[in-house]
């Protein structure tokens, strides 16, 4: 799977319901949102492990960005889902 698949509010949620799946789990959230703030909340462990895979997925891509491109000036990171 692509950082790009994996790096959007659809990203979110199917990182959420395959690790639903893997566990044999009942998926509750079916949107980006729900999936945040289940995560935010402490609510479903689930949700909070998506959030955790998704962000650290995002910090490893936009490391590679910023080497792979020489920034010098940084690499901003913008979007409905962040």
């Amino acid at each position: 799977v692509s950082a790009e698949r994996i790096l959007s509010g659809q990203g979110l949620v199917n990182l959420y319901q395959s690790l639903c799946a893997l566990s044999k789990r009942e998926v509750k959230f079916e949107q980006p949102n729900e999936v945040s703030k289940a995560a935010l909340e402490g609510s479903c462990d689930l949700a909070r492990r998506s959030l955790d895979v998704f962000c650290q997925v995002m910090g490893s891509f936009a490391g590679n960005l910023a080497l792979n491109l020489a920034c010098t000036g940084g690499v901003y990171i913008a979007g409905g889902i962040v």
